[in-house]
C-alpha cells in the first residue's frame, strides 16, 4: 500500500474511532526492507504518530507538550530519544503544516497542528502564527464532539489541552466554548465505576478560576458527583459497592464542601464514604482491608473526622492477618573459599590502626556507589522501579511507603544501602570472626579506640564498656540497647563541637533536644562526617525505609529476636564509625 492509501482509511468524516497509535502501526507496516528507501513523506508521517502527547516526563528537557515515545541510555551513556525533536526541520513542520490542510478527519488535522504549533519555536526560534493555534484548539473540541477518538480518556486530554489553549490566548468565547464541550462530552461517556471517565467538569471548570460558570451549571456539577457517591457507597441497595469510585466523588465533594464552608456536607460525604469501605473489607483480603483502611484514615485526617482515630485502631487489628500473608523472597550467591580467604585478608592485614581503617571502609556504603546499582538493578527490572512499594513493620502496619524511581529516588537509594547492609551482614561476621581470630581487636583494643573518641564524654565510657562487654558476651540486646544512645549523643556532641546547636525550642517554653534524623540533615554535621557517614548512618538509625535501628529500639517496636548477632555486628560498626572523626583530626595534627 501506498501512504496515501494507508492513510485514507483513517481520513474520513465517518471513519471508526481510532487513535494515533493505529496510525503509527499501520504506517510501520509499509516500511520498506531497505530503511535508506524511506522517503521524506513516510518519515515525517511516522514521526508525527509516534510522539507522545502531553508529556510529563523532565527527561528530555525540550519543555514542550509533545514528547518522544521512547527514551533510553545506550552502553556507552549517549540517550537516545525515538522520535527526536532533533530530527525536526523547518521542511517537516511545513509538510504538517500542508497536511493539515487536506485532511478531514480532526484526530489527523489535531495531530499535524499541534506539532507545528508546539516545535515551531523550538525547531526555528520563531513563534507559530496565531490562527494556527485557534485551528489547533477546534480540531481537539471537533474530537470530542464527533466522539472520533478510541479512548474517551485521551478524548479529555485533548479538551484540557483546547482550555489551556483558549486561556492563553485570553479568547473568551473559545473559553466558553470548551466548557460546553467538557460539560457535554462528560455527561455523554460518564460511566459510575469508571472514575476515568468523570470529574473532568469538577477538575477543569469548576476550580479553574479563568472559566465563569452559572449557578446552574456549577450546581449541575455538584449534583452529577452526589449522584455518583449515592449510587457507588449505597450499601442497602442491589448494586456492587465501589468504594474506590466513591472516593473520587467523594474527596472532590469533601473539597468542594470545604471550601465553601459547609462542614455537615463534608462529614456527610466522607463518612458515606467510609461505610462503603467497612462494607468492602468483609470480602477482602487482609492486606487489601489495610489498604482500604489507610486510604480512608488519610481522607478522614485530611478533612478533620474524629473517626481517623477509629481507623486506626482497625488498621492494627487487620495488622497480624495482613503480615501473615506475606511470603518470604530469598536469594542466593556464590563465592569461592579463595575469593572469601582474599576478601578477609585485605581486611586483617597489618596493623591495629590499618585493621580498624580497613574494617571500616570495607563495610561503610558510598551512596554513589549504591546509586549506580541502583540505576543497574532498574535496567534489568524495570517494572519493579515504575510502582510504589509499602514497607510493613513486623505486625502488618506499613510504616513507610517508597514510590516509583522517578518520583522518589531518595527512597530508593535508602532502600537499595539498607538491603546491601543486610546482604554484607555475612562478609561483617566472618570479618569480625577473622579478625578476633588473629587477636588483633579484641574487647580491650575496641574500649581504648572508643574511649580515646573526643565525642564520648569521659563519664560515658563506662556506658560504652558495659556495651562492649555485652556484645563480647553475646547479650546483644544489652549491647544494642547501651550502644545506640551513645552514637546518637555522640552525634549532639559533634555538632555543638562545630558550633551548632542540639536543641529545639518548645511550646510552653524551655528547649529540648532535635532528633537524631534532624542532627543527621544538619549541614554542619554533613560537612564534618561527610555525606556517605551521614546518609549510612540514617539508613541504620532513622529512615524508616532503612533499617530505623534507633526508632524501633527506643520506641520498643521490635520483639526479642531482633536483637540479632548481625543486628549488634552493623551496630558494632557504626560504634567504630565514630571514631572516624577523631582519625581526621589526628591526621590533620
Amino acid at each position: 500500500m501506498t501512504i496515501g492509501e494507508t492513510l485514507a482509511e483513517f481520513d474520513g468524516a465517518d471513519s471508526m474511532p481510532f487513535d494515533e497509535h493505529n496510525v503509527s502501526a499501520a504506517l510501520i507496516k509499509i516500511i520498506p526492507e531497505n530503511k535508506d528507501e524511506i522517503s521524506d513523506e513516510l518519515r515525517y508521517e511516522l514521526m508525527a504518530f509516534d510522539f507522545q502527547e502531553d508529556y510529563v516526563s523532565i527527561d528530555t528537557g525540550w519543555g514542550t507538550y509533545f514528547g518522544p515515545l521512547g527514551i533510553w541510555t545506550q552502553e556507552d551513556g549517549t540517550i537516545v530519544e525515538s522520535p527526536s525533536i532533533s530530527l525536526v526541520t523547518q521542511q517537516t513542520l511545513d509538510y504538517w503544516l500542508m497536511r493539515s490542510g487536506e485532511v478531514v478527519n480532526p484526530v489527523l488535522a489535531a495531530r499535524y497542528l499541534g506539532l507545528v504549533w508546539d516545535f515551531t519555536e523550538r525547531v526555528t526560534n520563531t513563534k507559530p502564527r496565531y490562527e494556527i493555534g485557534i485551528k489547533y484548539l477546534n480540531a481537539l473540541l471537533d474530537v470530542a464532539k464527533g466522539k472520533y477518538h478510541k479512548h474517551h480518556t485521551v478524548a479529555f486530554t485533548k479538551l484540557e489541552r483546547a482550555l489551556e489553549l483558549a486561556i492563553l490566548f485570553s479568547n473568551e468565547k473559545m473559553i466558553q466554548e470548551c466548557k460546553s464541550v467538557v460539560l457535554m462530552y462528560e455527561k455523554e461517556v460518564a460511566i459510575d465505576t469508571s472514575p476515568g471517565l468523570w470529574g473532568y467538569s469538577f477538575d477543569l471548570l469548576l476550580l479553574n478560576k479563568k472559566v465563569s460558570l452559572t449557578t446552574e451549571e456549577t450546581a449541575a456539577i455538584i449534583t452529577q458527583l452526589e449522584g455518583i457517591l449515592n449510587r457507588t457507597t449505597n450499601t442497602e441497595g442491589d448494586a456492587k459497592v465501589d468504594p474506590w469510585a466513591g472516593e473520587q466523588a467523594a474527596t472532590r465533594l469533601a473539597s468542594y464542601y470545604a471550601k465553601n464552608k459547609s462542614p455537615k456536607d463534608v462529614r456527610r460525604v466522607m463518612l458515606a464514604l467510609g461505610k462503603a469501605f467497612n462494607h468492602a473489607i468483609v470480602e477482602s483480603s487482609p492486606m487489601q482491608a489495610q489498604s482500604q483502611m489507610e486510604m480512608l484514615y488519610r481522607l478522614y485526617k485530611k478533612f478533620g473526622l474524629p473517626e481517623s482515630e477509629e481507623i486506626l485502631i482497625k488498621i492494627r487489628e487487620i495488622g497480624p492477618a495482613a503480615a501473615n500473608e506475606m511470603q518470604v523472597v530469598s536469594s542466593s550467591m556464590q563465592i569461592s573459599n579463595k575469593e572469601m580467604e582474599d576478601f578477609l585478608n585485605s581486611i586483617t592485614s597489618g596493623t591495629v590502626q590499618q585493621v580498624l581503617h580497613n574494617f571500616i571502609l570495607q563495610f561503610l556504603p558510598f551512596k554513589e556507589k549504591a546509586k549506580e546499582q541502583l540505576f543497574q538493578h532498574a535496567s534489568q527490572d524495570g517494572f519493579l522501579y515504575t510502582v510504589s512499594t509499602k514497607l510493613y513493620d513486623s505486625k502488618g502496619r506499613v510504616v513507610a511507603t517508597i514510590g516509583s524511581l522517578d518520583s522518589d529516588l531518595e527512597g530508593h537509594l535508602v532502600r537499595e544501602i539498607s538491603q546491601d547492609i543486610t546482604i554484607s551482614s555475612y562478609f561483617l561476621r566472618a570479618a569480625l570472626q577473622r579478625i578476633h581470630e588473629k587477636s588483633i581487636l579484641g574487647k580491650d583494643e575496641i574500649l581504648s579506640y572508643i574511649s580515646s573518641i573526643p565525642l564520648i564524654p569521659e563519664d560515658h565510657t563506662e556506658i560504652i564498656a558495659r556495651a562492649v562487654d555485652a556484645y563480647f558476651l553475646s547479650d546483644y540486646m544489652t549491647f544494642i540497647h547501651f550502644a545506640v544512645p551513645q552514637i546518637e549523643e555522640a552525634m549532639r556532641n559533634l555538632l555543638e563541637m562545630c558550633g551548632g546547636t542540639a536543641l529545639k525550642p518548645q511550646r510552653g517554653g524551655g528547649y529540648h533536644l532535635r532528633t537524631f534524623d534532624d542532627l543527621l540533615r544538619d549541614e554542619l554535621l554533613i560537612n564534618k562526617l561527610g555525606p556517605d557517614l551521614t546518609h549510612y548512618f540514617r539508613v541504620l538509625f532513622t529512615d524508616p525505609r532503612g533499617w530505623n535501628l534507633r526508632n524501633l529500639t527506643c520506641h520498643g517496636m521490635v520483639s526479642a529476636k531482633y536483637f540479632s548477632e548481625s543486628t549488634a555486628d552493623r551496630l558494632l560498626h557504626a560504634l567504630l564509625c565514630v571514631g572516624l572523626v577523631r582519625r581526621k583530626d589526628e591526621n590533620a595534627s
